[in-house]
């Protein structure tokens, strides 16, 4: 679930991006956290559900970052690495 989160999101070892996935009570809970390299901004998404929908959690997680601006965030910690 975490790894298939940040395939999803498009981030690499250079983006300020943390995913955390756990069992609680027998049900996957999926915590992602997205932060600007300065860490002025930071936006998360997280979602519960049961073990065998962890590819769909992933989606729903890394889609709802997306709404937020995670694109837009990643890019920019990207471009300052590699600058």
């Amino acid at each position: 679930a975490e790894r298939q989160c940040i395939n999803l999101l498009e981030a690499n070892c250079h983006s300020a991006v943390g995913v955390f996935a756990q069992m609680v009570n027998d049900q996957l809970v999926l915590d992602c956290r997205i932060l600007m390299p300065d860490g002025s901004e930071m936006i998360e998404s997280s979602i519960v559900c049961e073990p065998k929908l962890y590819m769909w959690a992933s989606e729903q997680v890394a889609e709802d970052l997306v709404l937020q601006g995670a694109s837009r965030i990643i890019a920019e910690s990207n471009k300052i690495r590699a600058g």
